[in-house]
């Protein structure tokens, strides 16, 4: 059985979006009545420095849609296209410079640059008045877009605090007219903005841990298939995670930092903790980090495994080989675990 470490820096994001709308000089649109939608990160990200280079996404939404109805709200018959204004609130700048935060439409990542704008399409039309003209109000146009929004880094250091922007709120782009940016409220007559929340939750940190087991592949050797009896642990082996910790040149301290643990295999998994070499070998094998093995560890679920404070980490951990059934199939095995560590 082998059992392959590897390193992968990651943290869960909860997405919470509403709907969305705009305005414009001359043109207003509204998503299902809507005039604004947040994008918040709710969870804590924390990030090692080493782990990102230039242009390395490190946060992407899920796929958001929504659908406008544009309309003619201040008599401007010949009709109008609808834009993607970005940055409308100038707040970009006030993100720290190791980051780029940007939209993804219609495959093209965008970078958040204020004055720019993206053609999405007419937001109004003319009415053919029947004298070669528009009648007094040009006519409302529906349509639906489809937008993620990203966080990638640029390449430069990060912050000595490890922090990208302090608790407020960005306003990604705003939906309006050739015209430029009109003003108002998000409750009343204001146009739609797109707006992110919780970047004051990602941190850059000062190190790169670097995952290794010791020993990497566990050789369980010949067991004979007559010996099997459900739940009974043939064999078991011993073998120690070891997180070496590389002190990068920016970031905030790693001294103190809590560390996870998440079990996961590609191979199929019975009871939540046995990983089987096949589906219906009769056997599988669990891990715990006591030689008793129990209590054994769940696969999928994130457990400590200690704080920071030097430059190395080790913990025991234990392999055993487990029966599942009288009758497990004959033959050569092997199966794959995989130790993925994080920062809480």
């Amino acid at each position: 059985m082998q059992f392959q470490g590897r390193h992968i820096l990651y943290a869960a994001v909860v997405f919470c979006f509403g709907l969305f709308s705009s305005t414009v000089m001359a043109l207003t649109c509204k998503a299902q009545g809507s005039v604004s939608q947040y994008v918040a990160i709710d969870s804590v990200i924390k990030a090692s420095v080493g782990d990102f280079g230039t242009n390395t996404k490190i946060w992407v939404s899920a796929p958001i849609t929504a659908t406008f109805t544009c309309s003619d709200t201040d008599n401007f018959p010949k009709g109008e296209s609808a834009f993607l204004w970005l940055d409308p609130k100038d707040a970009v700048k006030n993100v720290h410079n190791s980051l780029e935060i940007g939209i993804t439409f219609r495959n093209v990542d965008y970078k958040l640059k204020k004055g720019d704008k993206i053609e999405i399409g007419p937001g109004t039309m003319c009415t053919p008045d029947g004298k070669g003209g528009c009648t007094s109000k040009a006519t409302s146009q529906t349509f639906s877009l489809t937008y993620q929004v990203y966080i990638k880094t640029t390449g430069l250091p990060a912050a000595s605090d490890g922090k990208v922007m302090g608790d407020v709120s960005l306003s990604l782009f705003q939906v309006d007219g050739v015209g430029g940016l009109r003003g108002g409220t998000v409750t009343q007559d204001g146009n739609f903005n797109l707006t992110i929340t919780g970047l004051d939750k990602i941190t850059f940190l000062a190190c790169t841990p670097k995952v290794m087991l010791v020993p990497d592949t566990l050789d369980f050797g010949v067991i004979n298939g007559s010996w099997a009896t459900p739940g009974k642990i043939e064999k078991t082996k011993p073998f120690t995670l070891q997180v070496d910790l590389t002190r990068e040149a920016s970031g905030k301290t790693c001294t103190g930092e809590t560390l996870l643990m998440t079990l996961s295999s590609t191979n199929p998994v019975k009871d939540g903790a046995i990983i089987m070499p096949a589906t219906n070998s009769g056997f599988g094998f669990i891990i715990s980090a006591n030689s008793l093995m129990e209590p054994r560890i769940a696969l999928n679920t994130p457990q400590t495994i200690g704080v920071i404070s030097g430059d190395r980490l080790t913990r025991d951990y234990y392999a055993g080989f487990v029966w599942t059934t009288n009758a497990p199939l004959l033959g050569d095995y092997s199966a794959t675990a995989t130790f993925t560590v994080t920062f809480r």
